[in-house]
């Protein structure tokens, strides 16, 4: 994050802004009358049914917004007997079953709670029926955040008089300055008595049936041996979870919804790892950028996934592979364990009982013991070795026709650069001719650029006058 005098800078992974903020801009607000509110859907294509049910009829700051822009579709129908809500409420929005995105997208309307004028108003959030799981998260969420009045509903409505604050935090986008106020007032409040807490934490997954690091229980003992709390967020209490990370040193997470928490809180003082179960997670950037003393990942991650793509969350299900050598290396490397404190792995296969019982929930098998382990396994990595291959064909190809492209067009230095990186895919004769070929256009580009040189140089060279006496006689006095 850069900051400038107009305003917050945000530079993402290639370096470019994608992103800017005025420092003095405050969250907006807005009272609107007769709200027709759709309870949460299931969303897909980065699109969200639930919370307005005509956003485009409402300014973008009342919408459901990610990355800076709304994200919120009308729902197909809307109900011709849907409840009617008399009164005045500050909308909390919409309300997802998903730990991670509930702590990222529903509560960063609340900031409005902290103004005067709004303090005895009702907070009402629209969910999803059937999914009362939310509800234990929002009734620790309000307790944190000190309110106890607020109202969910799972059905279409219309509300008389709904008060809308905008977003203070959104999905893959930075935060607005206020929002680091609200958060760094919200936890001061909660600081009570002595900080007690570890400061090496933990928060691993290996003991969640879904979504886990190979051989992660490996790692939990190299931590633990050396001064780590092995930290179980989804057993406390959600101020708990908040206080534990804000007092921490050093943190190592395994990927998941528990390193969105660090939203919720001013700035931390913790050195923080991440072990990626997904190599294109964007989480680190998204959720840990300005707001941690460091961070560091290891991304050399395979994804063990459900071979049929039908299956769902199958990629979220997945069983992910770090050699677990690597793991150490990269744990010793950034300082968070002693250089030699690595444990000594047993030569045998440290991972056939987490591969059976992976293989028997997620795909139905009948694995008893490692014997049909090699044959699960071959039908695990064959889908994603196949996956590779298309995935290297096809940037394969468009580096090639990005080469021919700025071949035809003269740029020979962009064309060969193009080229060189096809080959780093998939080497071809296609591919090396094309590289032969450009050097040879390249070296006649040179040499016709030297003979045009030398004849622009020869027509603007000054001509040589000999100078010859004049014979006397042609001019008689």
């Amino acid at each position: 994050m850069r900051y400038c005098q107009s305003g917050i800078y945000v530079v993402d992974a290639d370096g470019g802004m994608v992103k800017m903020l005025k420092a003095n801009q405050k969250l907006r607000e807005g009272k609107f009358c007769n709200v027709a509110l759709t309870p949460t859907q299931h969303h897909s294509g980065g699109k969200l049914i639930g919370g307005l049910s005509f956003p485009d009829q409402y300014p973008d700051f009342a919408r459901h917004n990610r990355a800076g822009k709304p994200s919120d579709v009308r729902p197909a129908t809307f109900s011709k007997t849907p409840r009617k809500i008399s009164g005045t409420y500050i909308y909390g929005g919409l309300l997802m079953h998903h730990f991670g995105h509930f702590i990222v997208e529903c509560l960063h309307r609340l900031w409005i709670t902290d103004k005067m004028e709004y303090k005895q108003l009702p907070v009402l959030f629209i969910g999803s029926p059937n999914e009362e799981i939310t509800d234990v998260f929002l009734e620790q969420a309000g307790e944190y955040f000190g309110i106890n009045n607020f109202t969910v509903i799972r059905e279409d409505a219309i509300v008389e008089n709904l008060i809308i604050g905008e977003m203070s935090n959104q999905f893959k986008s930075p935060e607005h300055p206020q929002h680091s106020h609200w958060i760094t007032k919200r936890y001061e409040a909660n600081l009570t008595g002595a900080n007690n807490y570890p400061k090496k934490l933990a928060i691993m997954r290996s003991h969640i049936k879904t979504g886990s690091i190979l051989g992660e229980h490996h790692i939990e003992k190299l931590l633990a041996e050396n001064g780590y709390h092995i930290f179980k967020p989804e057993e406390q209490h959600l101020k708990e979870q908040l206080l534990h990370i804000a007092a921490a040193e050093k943190i190592v997470f395994s990927e998941g919804s528990a390193i969105h928490l660090i939203d919720l809180l001013p700035p931390i003082k913790a050195d923080v790892a991440i072990l990626h179960r997904r190599s294109g997670s964007r989480i680190p950037q998204d959720s840990l950028q300005g707001k941690v003393k460091s961070y560091c990942s290891l991304r050399d991650t395979t994804e063990i996934i459900h071979p049929n793509p039908k299956v769902p969350n199958a990629a979220h299900r997945a069983l992910s592979y770090i050699p677990l050598n690597e793991v150490f290396d990269f744990l010793e490397c950034h300082h968070f364990v002693p250089t030699g404190s690595r444990r000594i792995l047993p030569p045998e296969m440290t991972y056939a009982e987490e591969l059976i019982i992976f293989a028997n929930e997620q795909l139905n098998t009948k694995l008893e013991d490692s014997s049909a382990l090699e044959c699960a396994l071959d039908k695990l990595f064959q889908e994603k070795r196949e996956m590779s291959n298309r995935v290297k064909r096809l940037q394969y190809r468009y580096f090639l026709t990005s080469a021919y492209w700025a071949r035809d067009q003269g740029d020979y230095k962009k064309a060969r650069d193009f080229t060189q990186r096809a080959l780093r895919h998939i080497i071809t004769d296609e591919a090396e001719t094309l590289m032969k070929q450009i050097d040879r256009l390249e070296a006649r580009s040179k040499s016709a650029l030297g003979r045009i040189a030398g004849a622009i140089s020869r027509i603007m060279k000054p001509a040589r006058v000999k100078l010859v006496e004049a014979p006397q006689d042609l001019y008689p006095r």
